[in-house]
């Protein structure tokens, strides 16, 4: 019925059989007369993404400085190191501070483990960036983040009162945010 008119009607053996076969003998009569409109694929393709790596390396940068009277930085000033440059006697040691988050069971600085997440700052400072930028309506976070990561851009485009979600499926996932 529509308008109370009668389309179509329909009969089976139970209820739920015969209301289907209505329904599907009115989308018959209707999509003869009414225009029947298709949804594009959606792409984001053209949209510039944030890589996981790019966050990573921001994290780095916007690290807390190591202050003078560090005990570490005293020990390596110690031994020849000069604030900047590698670690070791060419400098071609390690640059960046480590990381230290918590304990991973019983192991220490050095085992295998590479923290490879993503810092609130890193990701706050490209959603205010993206924000300062007026060219740019959206912006794509890659596929490479994990589901924390992504639970973290979530939360920090909601304060900021951007649109934000997600697309895809598995490894295939990733975050658009839109102004």
């Amino acid at each position: 019925m529509i308008d109370q008119k009668c389309i179509t009607t329909g009969k089976g053996k139970t209820k739920k059989e015969a209301k289907r076969k209505a329904a599907y003998e009115a989308y018959v009569i209707l999509k003869q007369t009414q225009p029947i409109i298709f949804k594009d694929e959606i792409n984001h393709d053209d949209v510039s993404t944030v890589e996981k790596g790019q966050l990573v390396k921001a994290s780095y940068i916007n690290a807390e400085k190591i202050s003078d009277n560090n005990m570490g930085n005293k020990l390596l000033r110690k031994m020849g190191w000069t604030g900047n440059g590698g670690v070791g006697k060419y400098e071609h040691g390690r640059s960046e501070p480590v990381f230290v988050d918590g304990v991973e069971s019983r192991r220490g600085i050095g085992h295998e483990f590479e923290d490879r997440s993503v810092r609130k700052s890193s990701v706050e400072e490209a959603l205010l960036t993206f924000i300062r930028d007026q060219d740019r309506n959206e912006i794509k976070f890659s596929s490479e983040l994990s589901k924390e990561d992504r639970a973290l851009v979530h939360r920090l485009s909601q304060k900021y009162h951007l649109k934000h979600r997600s697309f895809g499926k598995n490894e295939q996932r990733y975050l658009l945010v839109s102004k």
